[in-house]
């Protein structure tokens, strides 16, 4: 996406692609909620995959982060979708 701005002046070029960046993933709400359908739809881990269970512990790490800066993302933290997201782990790793 940015390498299309490489045949403008360099400070012209910054200023372009900042701006394109900046519509495409500076939206708050839609970043908030590709997140919370990401976790909600997130895949049951199987036993024995632990690729999985990484990924989604990546995953959730950086849920975590987008709700101390995005108000919206908040709604991760009700009892409900803590259930429903905590129902994706095996059962042994429910209590913990």
């Amino acid at each position: 996406m940015v390498k299309g701005y490489g045949y403008l002046d360099s400070t012209v070029e910054y200023q372009a692609a900042l701006r394109e960046l900046e519509d495409r993933y500076g939206n708050n709400e839609i970043i908030a909620s590709s997140f919370v359908k990401g976790a909600l739809k997130w895949p049951y881990v199987n036993p024995n995959d632990s690729k999985s269970l990484d990924e989604l512990a990546i995953f959730l790490s950086e849920c975590e982060d987008a709700i101390r800066s995005i108000d919206s993302m908040k709604i991760l933290e009700y009892p409900d979708n803590m259930r429903k997201i905590v129902s994706k782990l095996l059962l042994y790793m429910h209590d913990k």
